[in-house]
């Protein structure tokens, strides 16, 4: 499935190391969005150890803020 996502989310994901890789179709290793706090919050369960500039541990919990991650959540529930 081709994902669309707005070109001012895109922007605002300026710091992507990963090339946007959640955007491609071999997006096997996307963190899993285990809850949502509001718009802009994932919490998450990574599977991959591969470092992210969006991604925050919060105690015993990690968040993304990842503009685009959120979207895709927020617009597919992928």
């Amino acid at each position: 499935m081709k994902l669309e996502i707005s070109e001012d989310v895109l922007k605002k994901t300026h710091r992507c190391e990963k090339e946007f890789f959640c955007m491609s179709d071999e997006r096997k290793d996307l963190c899993q969005v285990e809850s949502s706090s509001g718009y802009q919050t994932l919490f998450v369960k990574c599977l991959s150890d591969e470092e992210c500039c969006y991604r925050t541990p919060i105690a015993n919990d990690l968040v993304c803020y990842c503009p685009t991650r959120n979207e895709i959540y927020n617009k597919y529930h992928i």
